[in-house]
C-alpha cells in the first residue's frame, strides 16, 4: 500500500502554519491591518450517483498559531483530526493525522499518520518524514521521506520523494513567474512530464498553508486557474468554486475569519 495514495485522499485539506492576532486598535489610532485566515472549508464532488462531502474547521491558538483541524465527510461522527506541534524556534516539530477508523496492515492496527519535520540553517523546512502510527502510540512505522531545496528567494525549486519500502523515487521541479510556480517538471525512473499552469490575480486561497505532504501550492501568490468557476468577495479572497457540464455539481466553499497583523 502506497502512503502517498492515502495521504492525497485523506489530506487534500491544507493546514495553515502561524498567524499572528493582537487587539483591534482604537478608532483614533493608526493599529493593525486586517488580515483573513482560513476558517473552514467544504468540497463537494460527484462520483457517480454518489456526492462525496468533505468538511474542515481550523481552529488556532491565543497567539495565532494553527493548533488543529478536523475534517468529516457525510457523517460528522467520523472525524479525522489533525494536530500540529511546535518546538523551541516555534516551528512546526510533527503533525499528526488520526483517521476516523483504524486498519491493520500486518500485525500493526494503524490509526493514522505522523509528518516529521527537520530545518535548514536558514530555518527552512529541509526533510519530512512520514510514518505511520501503530495504536495506541507505541510504534511509529517510516513510510516516505521527502527532501526539499530551495532557491534564493526561500521557496522550493524542488520537491524529491523517496518511499522508504520500495525503490520508488519521484521528483517535482519549479520555474516561477510573477510569484507562482508556472512550469512544473515531474520524473520518475521511467518518465519525465512537463506541466504548465496559469494563475489569476487574486491572494492564494491556501497562501502560507502547508499540507501533510510537502506541496508547492501555498508557496504560490495566486490561485490556479482552473475549468472551475471561481468566486471571490470583496476583499478578494476565494470563496466559491464551481464545475461546468457534467461536473457542475462539484463544488468548493472557503470561509475566513479576520485576525489583525502588524
Amino acid at each position: 500500500m502506497r502512503i502517498g495514495s492515502i495521504l492525497i485522499r485523506l489530506s487534500y485539506i491544507a493546514v495553515l502554519l502561524k498567524l499572528t492576532g493582537c487587539s483591534a486598535p482604537k478608532a483614533d489610532e493608526s493599529g493593525p491591518t486586517p488580515h483573513y485566515r482560513l476558517h473552514k472549508t467544504t468540497s463537494y464532488a460527484i462520483a457517480g450517483r454518489t456526492v462525496n462531502v468533505d468538511t474542515t474547521v481550523f481552529t488556532y491558538d491565543a497567539t495565532g498559531r494553527l493548533t488543529n483541524y478536523e475534517s468529516h465527510g457525510t457523517d460528522p461522527k467520523l472525524i479525522r483530526k489533525t494536530t500540529l506541534s511546535y518546538n523551541s524556534a516555534d516551528r512546526i516539530d510533527h503533525i499528526d493525522q488520526i483517521l476516523p477508523s483504524s486498519y491493520v496492515d500486518g500485525v500493526n492496527r494503524i490509526i493514522g499518520f505522523r509528518a516529521v519535520y527537520s530545518y535548514n540553517a536558514t530555518g527552512n523546512a529541509e526533510t519530512v518524514k512520514v510514518s505511520l502510527i501503530a495504536e495506541g502510540f507505541t510504534l511509529f512505522i517510516p513510510q516516505d521521506e521527502y527532501s526539499l531545496t530551495y532557491g534564493a528567494d526561500n521557496i522550493p525549486t524542488k520537491i524529491s520523494h523517496v518511499n522508504l519500502n520500495s525503490p520508488y523515487q519521484d521528483e517535482y521541479a519549479y520555474v516561477y513567474s510573477g510569484g507562482n510556480a508556472v512550469k512544473v517538471r515531474y520524473s520518475t525512473h521511467t518518465q519525465t512530464v512537463d506541466y504548465s499552469y496559469q494563475y489569476d490575480d487574486k491572494p492564494n486561497a491556501y497562501k502560507g498553508t502547508v499540507k501533510l505532504i510537502p506541496a508547492i501550492d501555498p508557496y504560490n501568490k495566486n490561485n490556479l486557474i482552473s475549468d472551475l468557476t471561481p468566486t471571490y468577495n470583496e476583499q478578494g479572497y476565494l470563496i466559491k468554486t464551481i464545475g461546468s457540464g457534467q461536473y457542475q455539481g462539484n463544488i468548493a466553499t472557503y470561509d475566513y475569519e479576520q485576525y489583525l497583523a502588524k
